[in-house]
């Protein structure tokens, strides 16, 4: 019985680790999104600025 005992708690160790695991890529990913977002943003603004700069500087 202890040894039956033993396995259900290595397997309920295993469940909970793999869902541990499953949620922690899952905050990755989402994490890794909204990083890629920022960066994107940021790309996007400096070439709107660049492109205003230049358009005022021909207008000068």
């Amino acid at each position: 019985m202890a040894v039956l005992a033993l396995v259900h708690r290595q397997l309920l160790f295993a469940v909970e680790a793999k869902e541990r695991e499953r949620r922690l890529v899952g905050e990755i990913e989402h994490r890794s999104k909204n990083i890629l977002a920022v960066v994107a943003s940021l790309i996007h603004q400096t070439v709107n600025d660049r492109e205003v700069a230049d358009t005022l500087a021909q207008n000068a």
